[in-house]
C-alpha cells in the first residue's frame, strides 16, 4: 500500500497488520508515520474528540491504532 504515491493514513491505519509492521520496524512504514503532517494527524486521533457525522474508524479504531 506504501507504494502508491496518494496512501492516506486512514487508509493505511484500516489494515489490520499495521500494528505488526511497527513491531517488525517495517522502515518504509516508521518514514511514513514519522512525517510531520502524519504525526500530527495521529496525534489529533487521540486528543481530539470525534464528531458525531465521522466515520467509525475515527472514533473507534484510529484512535487505538498505536
Amino acid at each position: 500500500m506504501l507504494n502508491r504515491d496518494n496512501c492516506s493514513l486512514e487508509e493505511l491505519l484500516e489494515e489490520d497488520e499495521v500494528i505488526q509492521e511497527c513491531k517488525n520496524m517495517n522502515t518504509k512504514l516508521i518514514n511514513f508515520l514519522s512525517n510531520a503532517s502524519k504525526l500530527k494527524q495521529l496525534i489529533n486521533y487521540i486528543i481530539i474528540e470525534p464528531e458525531a457525522e465521522d466515520s467509525h474508524s475515527r472514533g473507534h479504531k484510529f484512535l487505538y491504532s498505536f
